[in-house]
């Protein structure tokens, strides 16, 4: 009689480590998305958080803001670059966020517009501390800096019921009497 000295796996063996290897990569994959988003979220913030200081800087140099636009905030080297969309300062009008959604410069206020609910939850519970902020698109929620921030429960509240509705929200500057605000 002849002994077989085969060895190797069986089909249920291989079968099991593929199952293993598919769960594994379902969690990676999801654990990953979510990093991403993160890292994306923080750069929006933290490009706005630059746009918002310039213009501030600015007010604070020139003591106005009269006739600040989009062009003009461009111009003057308030945006940073990665907001153009690859356009040179010198022929960009428009300013977007890292949603490619425009991203508004007035004279009274910042006006940024979100995709969906949980980037607008990250921007609204982020610490504006000295500014006013407003929530809208079905309707405006104006925030207070006193009422700052937000718990995530309530921002969560009110960006579902205005990203539904195109979401944006305004940073009103210090000194503007926009939005039923006036501080100073």
């Amino acid at each position: 009689m002849r002994k077989s000295n085969q060895s190797g796996r069986s089909m249920v063996e291989m079968l099991g480590v593929l199952a293993i290897i598919g769960v594994l990569s379902v969690g990676g994959i999801a654990g990953y998305s979510k990093a991403m988003a993160k890292f994306k979220y923080q750069k929006g913030l933290d490009q706005l958080q630059t746009l918002l200081s310039n213009v501030m800087q600015l007010y604070y140099t020139q003591g106005h803001l009269n006739g600040m636009d989009k062009v003009t905030a461009i111009r003057a080297g308030l945006v940073p670059a990665e907001m153009l969309n690859g356009k040179s300062p010198n022929t960009a009008t428009e300013i977007y966020n890292v949603f490619n959604l425009n991203v508004d410069v007035t004279p009274s206020y910042l006006d940024y517009q979100f995709p969906d609910v949980p980037s607008c939850v990250y921007f609204a519970t982020a610490n504006w501390t000295g500014f006013n902020i407003d929530i809208g698109g079905a309707g405006d929620h104006m925030i207070p800096k006193e009422k700052q921030p937000l718990s995530t429960t309530e921002a969560h509240r009110i960006c579902k019921e205005q990203v539904d509705n195109w979401g944006y929200m305004e940073i009103h500057y210090p000194s503007s009497n926009v939005g039923g605000y006036y501080t100073d």
